[in-house]
């Protein structure tokens, strides 16, 4: 099992005792919501899935840098929010982070680490604050938030996983074709942003 498999292991353990053995009914289905939550947004997906890509395409070491970047900055991101963070343009900054991911995946080949880091960190935290819970009980929406930040890293850790695995010529010629998609998708959502707010 690789580092970042295991990164996972951990980060579900911490979680799952930060709920607690005695969460309510309420609580539970909190869980589930936030869980499904980054599934279920078409932007927070290829967000992911563009970060997963690029972690998997780099060497082990880079692979695991780029995850425990990311797990970080989710895991801040996720604490700014339950502390009561106002309203941020985390949405704007998770299509835009996602589109230099994309772009990253789409080159190939290893660039600026800085960037890199930049990409996976924006996308971490941006995924965090898109997603407030709209609910009342202060405790269903910590709970919401932990949900949130575990499906978060599931799928982009899978992802990267998944992406790690493939190491035919033509395969990595998938991936970068995928990147290309998802920058593009990436840039046309951040356009069509951009037009509606100066209308």
């Amino acid at each position: 099992m690789s580092r970042p498999v295991w990164l996972a292991a951990l980060f579900v353990l911490a979680l799952t005792a930060l709920l607690g053995s005695h969460a309510e009914v309420a609580d539970a289905e909190g869980f589930r919501a936030g869980l499904e939550h980054p599934f279920a947004v078409p932007t927070h997906v290829i967000a992911l899935t563009a970060c997963g890509l690029l972690a998997g395409q780099r060497e082990p070491g880079r692979h695991d840098a780029l995850a425990v970047v990311f797990i970080a900055a989710l895991i801040g991101g996720l604490a700014a929010l339950a502390l009561g963070v106002g309203e941020t343009p985390a949405g704007d900054v998770l299509v835009a982070a996602a589109a230099i991911a994309g772009l990253l995946v789409a080159i190939g080949r290893p660039l600026s680490m800085l960037l890199e880091f930049f990409a996976v960190a924006a996308i971490g935290a941006a995924i965090a604050l898109d997603s407030p819970p709209e609910v009342v009980s202060l405790r269903t929406a910590n709970v919401m938030l932990i949900g949130t930040g575990l499906g978060a890293a599931i799928l982009a850790i899978v992802v990267a996983e998944i992406a790690a695995a493939l190491r035919g010529d033509w395969q990595r010629i998938g991936l970068r074709v995928f990147g290309s998609w998802i920058a593009a998708s990436a840039l046309l959502v951040l356009a069509m942003r951009l037009a509606q707010a100066t209308t």
